[in-house]
């Protein structure tokens, strides 16, 4: 006779898609950048490619030190991959993240 698990079956969930056109776009820059970019389409929504991870989280997800996270942030800003949007309740910055594929 076979046990049977009554345990609710886990799905794993996708937040961001990452498009071959937005890695080659990326190749001049550089691992921290790259890496930052990551966490950032990882966080990123469907609809309106909005992301807002804090600098907490970044910091922990990529193992980078906060000023290594900020200037991959503004360096990411400066070729126009981050774009400020507006901010959270609780002061955390959100952007739009520039996709070559899937904009709408």
């Amino acid at each position: 006779m076979q046990k049977q698990d009554n345990a609710p079956e886990q799905k794993s969930k996708q937040f961001g898609l990452v498009y071959l056109e937005d890695i080659k776009r990326l190749q001049d820059s550089t691992k921290s950048e790259l890496i930052v970019w990551l966490v950032y389409s990882y966080h990123c929504n469907g609809k309106n490619n909005l992301c807002f991870p804090s600098i907490r989280t970044t910091m922990e997800m990529t193992s980078l030190s906060r000023p290594s996270v900020l200037r991959a942030i503004k360096a990411l800003k400066q070729k126009g991959i981050l774009t400020p949007h507006s901010r959270t309740a609780s002061g955390v910055v959100k952007y739009v993240l520039t996709r070559v594929k899937g904009d709408t």
